[in-house]
């Protein structure tokens, strides 16, 4: 045997950077909470039931959506503030009545042209009645819009299929359908070439935009025979606001509320009731001694005769009774002590953090106005309010414009509106106003407004957009209530209406000459008295 060691055998220098590799992976490991980077990556016990799973957007949603939108419904159907918001949406996106149109069309000089406008709006309003613009013929533009936003709110997403030819003057009609219909259990994996690929009912290309939509023509839950359908997404708007890039369906807006409008639900039923048995004054018959419990089994107070089993039999009582207790028995008083004093300000608490889920104010979720005054009232409804046009932007972009382009092809081609011409894209320039609202301190927001026209930071147009009018049909009315006033004779200038009176102008005994405005017959050239007196429309128009 040598002397000589045998050399170990050299690491390679990949095996070493694989090891170092390794050894620094195991530092990151956002399992071992003490070599996180980020504490909110950290592990152990205190985020041990901290559950995020690492999914994409339309995984996430394919396990949960139908249990999310079943529960929405039922929350909408038996919770109140969940009613609540649903009723805010609708009437704070839509409101009384259907968004304004405005049409925009000019003329070659670039002035508006009124005729056109006038004819398009005309014929847009005949078709928006419920006649005509839904396909059942139950729902007008108004009570449409508004149910595809109390819709769209508890399931997430919503679907407007566009008929294009259907049986009314206009050729053209619109169907509110249930996501439902929607077969979210159809996947299918895209070709060679990224294209055909089915998520969740909904058939994408490479570039994730959608292609068709998979319908059935019955609703899962009904009975008969179902079909599913490819219907191409031309003939098909499918709202929903998307959270992640490349969602491909829409989750309830009333996720990150869910379980705590169920649970406050459940604490506030538990507390009603306990109120309810402490003002019924509730008691209980004690039995001590043996004698009184022999007594007790043979007197006819018990549900069965051998006394095996036995169970009192219910006493009722009513005002003004005094029970008749055997030997050896006392009446318990049961006193719940419900509601307690922390019942209103937990609840209140609550429902503070569920107003903020759902991005509304908590006065416009609770309906609370004890504490509110007009600051916090005022920063409450601006911010929200800024939501709420966001959201009508979102509408208008994604159901009103491409709705009324279909439309007005649809009613050129059948004649219900006559153009120039039957390309109808130089006639497509319109504008959409939502809703406004009324002032929360109309004196002093007036008075700012004022003020801002005067600086020339602001118009009058803005101005009554945000009340949801429109300034160009104000001074039209404003003109035909003038012309009215005029022919009859109104004085509608002040606070007050009156007759006009046509004064005559008193013989002049001082016998002083004319002035000189006067011609010296008396009468004065620079100005008609019948025409200022009788026409005082001008001058406030232009002091306006």
């Amino acid at each position: 045997m040598s002397g000589k060691q045998t050399p170990r055998p050299r690491r390679s220098l990949r095996a070493a950077l694989a090891s170092g590799f390794r050894a620094i992976a195991r530092r990151l490991d956002t399992s071992n909470g003490p070599g996180s980077v980020y504490r909110a990556a950290g592990g152990g016990r205190l985020v041990a039931d901290w559950n995020a799973p690492y999914a994409s957007a339309d995984v996430a949603h394919r396990g949960d959506m139908l249990t999310i939108r079943a529960r929405a419904r039922q929350l909408v159907r038996d919770n109140a503030h969940a009613r609540r918001f649903v009723q805010l949406c609708a009437k704070n996106i839509i409101g009384p009545s259907a968004m304004l149109l405005r049409p925009r069309v000019k003329d070659a000089r670039g002035n508006l042209d009124t005729a056109t406008n006038n004819a398009i709006k005309a014929a847009f309003e005949t078709w928006s009645s419920r006649k005509y613009f839904s396909a059942d013929g139950r729902l007008s533009r108004g009570a449409f819009t508004r149910l595809l936003w109390q819709s769209l709110v508890v399931d997430g997403e919503v679907l407007v299929r566009k008929l294009d030819g259907f049986d009314n003057p206009h050729g053209f009609a619109l169907q509110l359908l249930d996501p439902d219909l929607l077969d979210q259990s159809l996947i299918r994996a895209p070709d060679a070439n990224g294209d055909g690929e089915i998520r969740m009912g909904v058939e994408v290309d490479r570039w994730n935009r959608a292609a068709a939509y998979w319908l059935w023509n019955r609703h899962p839950s009904e009975m008969g025979q179902r079909v599913r359908t490819r219907v191409p997404a031309a003939e098909i708007e499918h709202l929903f606001i998307p959270l992640r890039p490349g969602q491909t369906r829409g989750i309830s807006w009333l996720a990150p509320a869910m379980y705590a409008l169920n649970m406050l639900d459940g604490y506030r039923e538990a507390e009603l009731v306990a109120a309810r048995m402490g003002a019924a004054k509730m008691a209980a018959i004690v039995t001590k001694t043996p004698e009184a419990i022999a007594a007790w089994s043979a007197k006819d107070i018990v549900t069965t005769t051998n006394g095996e089993d036995a169970e009192p039999a219910r006493m009722s009582f009513s005002p003004g009774l005094i029970p008749e207790l055997l030997p050896g028995q006392e009446l318990m008083m049961l006193d719940p002590t419900h509601p307690t004093s922390a019942f209103g300000p937990f609840e209140t608490a609550i429902l503070r953090t569920i107003a903020m889920a759902l991005d509304v104010s908590y006065t416009s979720l609770a309906g609370d106005l004890s504490n509110a005054n007009y600051s916090s009232a005022r920063v409450g409804l601006v911010d929200e309010r800024d939501s709420w046009r966001t959201i009508q932007a979102f509408h208008v972009e994604h159901f009103e414009e491409p709705v009324y382009e279909a439309w007005m092809r649809s009613a050129v081609l059948t004649g219900a509106l006559r153009l120039p011409s039957f390309d109808v894209t130089r006639f497509l320039a319109a504008d959409f106003k939502p809703r406004g609202w009324k002032w929360v301190d109309p004196a002093n927001e007036i008075a700012a407004l004022k003020e801002e026209i005067g600086l020339g930071i602001n118009t009058r147009t803005r101005a009554a957009a945000e009340q949801g009018r429109d300034f160009d049909e104000d001074l039209e009315e404003l003109a035909r209530e003038e012309d009215l006033a005029d022919a009859l004779e109104v004085d509608v200038s002040g606070a007050t209406t009156t007759k006009r009176e046509t004064a005559t102008e008193p013989a002049d005994t001082s016998g002083n000459p004319p002035s000189a405005a006067s011609n010296g017959d008396g009468q004065d050239d620079s100005t008609d008295d019948t025409t200022t007196a009788r026409s005082p429309r001008r001058n406030r128009l232009r002091a306006v």
